[in-house]
């Protein structure tokens, strides 16, 4: 209902769209704050509570146009493709640093190892001449 009056069927559709998208918009900030803090549990709720969404856009009989009354539609449309753009970058560079970490581990298990090869060798020799 808008100023009291009852809403037609093309603006509660509308109504619901703009609900829809805005609801999109928070989760997508909630989604770069997750990954900011490498919260990964907290990303993968606000991804499945996308989906949801993504579920209900795709029921919805609304098809925006340039004829639509809210202009303020288009300009959050933007808004979400952008912070879906970022978030898509944000994700890159942190799967990266992930890369370049994991590889650091693996070279120091690749240390640790060789390590304790030559360890393991010695203290086998070391041993013998007890015997």
């Amino acid at each position: 209902m808008r100023g009291g009056t009852e809403l037609n069927r093309p603006e509660r559709e509308q109504e619901e769209h703009r609900s829809i998208l805005e609801a999109w918009r928070r989760l997508s900030s909630a989604e770069t704050e997750a990954m900011e803090a490498g919260d990964w549990v907290h990303l993968a709720r606000v991804q499945d509570a996308k989906a949801t969404l993504q579920d209900r856009l795709s029921r919805s009989e609304y098809v925006p146009d340039r004829n639509d009354n809210d202009p303020g539609l288009g300009s959050l449309m933007s808004e979400i493709l952008e912070r879906e753009r970022s978030n898509l970058r944000l994700l890159e560079r942190r799967k990266d640093e992930a890369k370049v970490e994991q590889a650091a581990v693996e070279c120091s298990r690749r240390n640790l190892r060789r390590q304790q090869k030559l360890f393991v060798g010695r203290t086998a020799t070391s041993w013998q001449c007890y015997s």
